[in-house]
């Protein structure tokens, strides 16, 4: 893990069957790892799916005080045994993205004073190969960087990232291929009260045509509040624009949603109450559709017993107007290393 602290970016954390060899202390540490890639599956037991791709690296941190750097080296390739599956591919790789292997080098540098303010930068240079021996399109450097400062009342963070398709093309997830400015903002006037905002404009790094061009833009707000007698409560707007145009046939798509929704919840004895408002527009190329949904949540907790409640209401309404009811419930029980659970889903869920 490298030093990182941006909420728009993903970075996700490599789980492998295989080794994993550290050392060091809160100044400096090395690690060494290798094996087989995996993902978290399951609905409500979570178990660990392997994917085509094996993964083996190096990576050395370094503190100076309030200076922290450190370098990444890490090697991504196709397991032999499945690289020529095409279903694979459609799984676990975005279009494009399914390399023979990828190498990327990383050397990032964050520094902070007196633990509010913070800059962070990060340079990675990556070299991919395809499956036919050539050398992918879209390598070379990826970049980003960013300051933030964070305190009780006031929190801003900022950052510009230009990160090629070659950019840790790890099965399973999508982290590269994109370009554009992040903000975001957050300020608590009164312990009691909290506004918060971000907004963000993206795009695909290149114009082929062998993929799609994406760009999008969003922008969020809301705010928390905790009410009298022990209410707590919070309402949030968001909207996103997207347009997708695909080269190889011609087709152009542009969306614009706006959502917006609300919480009030309350711990009553050993019950959570919680009550939901959920209302989203969607426009796609010119046809509209609206979808409302309010639910009714009670949690209820007596020892090693945990039972849930919920029931939600919605509607959606577009060519035609479609109203549903969806229930579901949970229970568990746990008992030193033993524990049960039961979830039960019933009605539509548009």
């Amino acid at each position: 893990m490298l030093f990182r602290f941006f909420t728009n970016l993903y970075f996700p954390e490599i789980q492998a069957r295989g080794f994993n060899l550290q050392v060091g202390d809160s100044k400096r540490s090395v690690s060494v790892y290798w094996g087989r890639e995996t993902l978290l599956a399951g609905p409500r037991i979570p178990f660990r799916v392997d994917t085509p791709q094996n993964a083996m690296g190096i990576t050395a941190r370094q503190k100076f005080g309030n200076l922290e750097t450190g370098v990444r080296l890490l090697r991504l390739s196709a397991v032999p045994e499945t690289a020529n599956s095409g279903s694979n591919s459609m799984v676990f790789f975005a279009p494009g993205r399914n390399y023979w292997s990828a190498d990327n080098l990383t050397f990032y540098t964050g520094y902070s004073v007196k633990e509010k303010f913070t800059f962070y930068g990060e340079a990675t240079q990556a070299q991919s190969v395809t499956e036919d021996g050539k050398q992918a399109l879209g390598n070379g450097l990826s970049y980003l960087f960013g300051p933030s400062w964070e305190s009780a009342r006031f929190t801003v963070r900022a950052n510009y990232s230009f990160l090629r398709p070659t950019y840790l093309p790890i099965a399973g997830y999508w982290t590269g291929d994109r370009r554009g400015p992040y903000g975001e903002l957050r300020i608590r006037p009164f312990s009691r009260l909290e506004l918060f905002g971000s907004s963000s404009q993206y795009e695909t790094t290149e114009h082929r045509s062998d993929v799609p061009f994406l760009s999008s833009k969003a922008s969020s707000g809301g705010v928390s509040i905790q009410l009298p007698w022990k209410f707590y409560a919070s309402a949030q707007l968001s909207t996103t624009g997207f347009r997708s145009s695909d080269p190889s046939t011609g087709s152009v798509q542009d969306s614009f949603n706006r959502q917006w929704s609300a919480v009030i919840n309350r711990r009553i004895g050993q019950h959570t109450v919680q009550l939901s408002r959920r209302d989203m527009r969607i426009t796609v190329n010119g046809m509209r559709m609206q979808e409302r949904a309010s639910e009714a949540a009670d949690t209820f907790q007596l020892g090693h017993f945990i039972l849930g409640a919920a029931v939600r209401l919605q509607q959606s309404a577009g060519t035609q107007v479609r109203n549903s009811l969806y229930l579901r419930g949970s229970a568990q029980f746990s008992v030193g290393r033993l524990s049960l659970f039961g979830y039960y889903e019933g009605g539509q869920d548009l």
